[in-house]
């Protein structure tokens, strides 16, 4: 069985190098060439999608739970020197839509920083058509796919290193589970059918053909996938061909055990577990702060009640922009006021003020750079 190899770049305080060295260990680009050959396409045709997270983002004040707008972009750049000019950004809208306006992928995208300078900012949802999707030793199931997702010569999938309650962490595989379309995903992905099955699906029918996981921020804790007060910094950017084998890699860097996570588990047993080489320092972080057992315990089972998962959804908003994303309830505007000042006063971390700025100066330096 072949060895997959998983690139591990670490340690530099400028990102874009990191992003640029572990494309480079882990053979990115003669990849992506030959992908391109086996098409038969021209460079302008060939379709590349790359599924960053982004839609979980409330605020741009914590831009550390969702991918860096700016490495997505560079990556971008890197690309389109190479002569690829069909690049399309790609995500769908999720449940937070049912509680506050706003939530088109294309808002969400510019709230977070995205530019959409020589390439796509595409809204699965709105282009979601009906899809059989088909696994085997799993039954037959029909739902929808977000078109620019479907026909894409190759896929990039752009991960965030973060925590989230019912996975335990939440890394590629997980990623990919916001492909899926339908806005409403707590009613079609997660109450109708369980999470796991759904991304099953969606990685089976349409394969990953990169992956790279933007770890320079990471975000960690019980609410970790959403809210964050005092951002981990490891300071790493990681990339595969094998998006299972990359998946792997991050959690043990976490020091998660994959096969105690649902998704990872079942796809585990799906594809098999995968034998890793991995180029680079592997040495787990010693401040992450995994989900406690208890807080996954309960989102495991809550998130398949349809009511409870709903509401602790609108529960679970904190920190929300109200005048980026206005609450559709004008009370809520009260709750949300109320909540942030009790989980920032219990949490009792509070983010200095430099932190709170950070994102702004981001996105104010890639403009100025573009």
């Amino acid at each position: 069985m072949a060895r997959s190899l998983v690139a591990i770049a670490r340690g530099s305080d400028d990102k874009f190098q990191l992003l640029e060295e572990a494309a480079e260990k882990a053979g990115f680009w003669p990849h992506l060439e030959a992908a391109h050959e086996k098409s038969g396409k021209s460079r302008e045709a060939f379709s590349i999608a790359i599924k960053p997270n982004l839609m979980i983002l409330l605020t741009p004040k914590v831009p550390v739970i969702a991918t860096d707008p700016l490495l997505v972009e560079h990556l971008i750049g890197l690309i389109r020197r190479r002569g690829f000019t069909n690049l399309k950004v790609v995500e769908a809208q999720n449940t937070m839509g049912n509680w506050v306006r706003n939530r088109t992928v294309a808002n969400v995208a510019r709230v977070a920083g995205y530019t959409g300078k020589g390439y796509e900012i595409v809204d699965l949802t709105l282009e979601m058509v009906p899809h059989t999707y088909r696994v085997k030793g799993m039954p037959v199931w029909k739902n929808f796919v977000g078109r620019s997702w479907r026909d894409a010569d190759y896929r990039i999938d752009f991960a965030k290193f973060k925590s989230q309650p019912d996975n335990r962490y939440t890394l590629n595989l997980k990623n990919e589970f916001g492909t899926l379309p339908v806005q409403n995903k707590y009613m079609e992905y997660h109450t109708r059918l369980p999470y796991w099955a759904c991304t099953m699906y969606t990685l089976d029918n349409f394969r990953v053909s990169f992956g790279f996981i933007d770890a320079f921020t990471g975000s960690d804790g019980a609410a970790g996938f959403a809210v964050q007060y005092r951002p981990k910094k490891p300071k790493i950017v990681m990339a595969s061909s094998d998006i299972l084998a990359l998946d792997l890699t991050g959690a043990s860097l976490m020091s998660v055990d994959p096969w105690e996570s649902p998704l990872p588990r079942f796809v585990m047993m799906n594809w098999g577990e995968p034998e890793i080489e991995v180029v680079g320092d592997a040495t787990p972080l010693d401040d992450w702060e995994p989900v406690p057992e208890e807080i996954h315990n309960m989102v495991d089972i809550g998130q398949s009640i349809y009511v409870i998962s709903n509401v602790g959804a609108a529960a679970g908003i904190i920190e929300l922009d109200t005048k980026e994303f206005p609450p559709r309830l004008a009370f809520m505007r009260i709750y949300y006021y109320v909540m942030n000042w009790i989980f920032l006063t219990l949490y009792g971390r509070r983010r200095p003020k430099r932190d709170r700025e950070r994102f702004h100066n981001v996105v104010r330096l890639g403009k100025a750079r573009s």
